[in-house]
């Protein structure tokens, strides 16, 4: 959060300065408002103003720098500076002088309005850029919840859920259940930081969802270990498979920050074949111990 924010220090400092500015025009154009107060019309403009600063700071705290960030904030802050404008007239009288204060009221919404709209045009093209994208690492899952934070795959829950459609579906293939884990990774993370180490786990997951068949099924399944299940014609393809993607792990590169020098790290493996989801507990435990035993003979 801290990050983008020092990322957008322009722009939060106009979104800063925008309500403040409001609040001096109102004070110096006007006196406060000797009837009565509408109380419902401040709940409501009140409303507004405050889901404007909340949409505000979201991007802020969310987004990337860029035009498109620049375009939906300005937008938005244009729009924020009329509504807080309609929202002071609820507590202050104008002057015949100060018609100008309606004005302002207006011109700078319709202008952010068309801002806005704009943005959100070139919005929908990036996320249609993104879900093309996303299609090819989760299967266009959009719950975030169902997707690993670190990794973006899988998350273990949503996996078995998707073996499960898998079973329903695809009955004649021949399914294979293989365990990954990295070799080394503790001391990676021990010499570089975990930051490094989240790093690393993300871009390793962007390659994996590359270097598989788009039928398998990938999750991080805890800390270094992912498991994936390959639907195959044949036996002797997920062999290929398995022994494709030991090669792409070994030769992914990998630059830490502030290092000139790529780390790459290589994986062992443990796979099954898998015939009904009656199985998947124990197969994933014998898998799970059989990565283990393989650790302890290397160390």
């Amino acid at each position: 959060m801290v990050s983008h924010l020092r990322r957008h220090q322009g722009l939060f400092l106009l979104s800063l300065t925008l309500p403040i500015l409001a609040f001096a025009m109102c004070v110096l154009a006007g006196t406060p408002e000797s009837s009565g107060i509408e109380w419902l019309d401040v709940l409501g403009e009140g409303s507004v103003t405050l889901v404007l600063l909340l949409w505000i700071l979201a991007l802020l705290i969310s987004r990337p720098s860029g035009k498109l960030t620049q375009l939906l904030v300005i937008g938005l802050n244009l729009i924020l500076f009329s509504s807080l404008l309609d929202l002071m007239d609820e507590f202050m009288d104008y002057s015949a002088s100060s018609n100008w204060v309606s004005m302002m009221e207006s011109i700078p919404a319709s202008i952010g309005m068309v801002m806005t709209t704009f943005a959100v045009w070139q919005w929908h093209k990036e996320q249609l850029t993104l879900n093309a994208q996303w299609q090819t690492r989760e299967g266009f899952v959009r719950n975030t919840e169902d997707l690993d934070p670190v990794t973006q795959l899988y998350s273990g829950e949503h996996w078995m859920m998707r073996l499960e459609q898998a079973f329903a579906h695809k009955p004649r293939s021949y399914k294979t259940l293989v365990m990954l884990d990295i070799n080394d990774f503790s001391q990676f993370n021990s010499q570089y930081g975990h930051n490094e180490g989240n790093r690393y786990l993300r871009g390793l997951s962007s390659m994996l969802s590359l270097s598989l068949p788009s039928s398998a099924l990938v999750c991080r399944f805890a800390g270094d270990r992912f498991a994936i299940l390959l639907l195959q014609d044949e036996k002797v393809d997920s062999a290929n498979c398995i022994h494709q993607l030991s090669e792409s792990i070994h030769h992914f590169a990998f630059y830490p920050h502030q290092c000139n020098t790529a780390i790459c790290l290589s994986a062992r493996h443990a796979a099954m074949e898998i015939v009904s989801m009656a199985d998947i507990n124990a197969t994933i435990l014998k898998l799970n111990q059989s990565l283990d035993k393989q650790h302890a003979h290397a160390a």
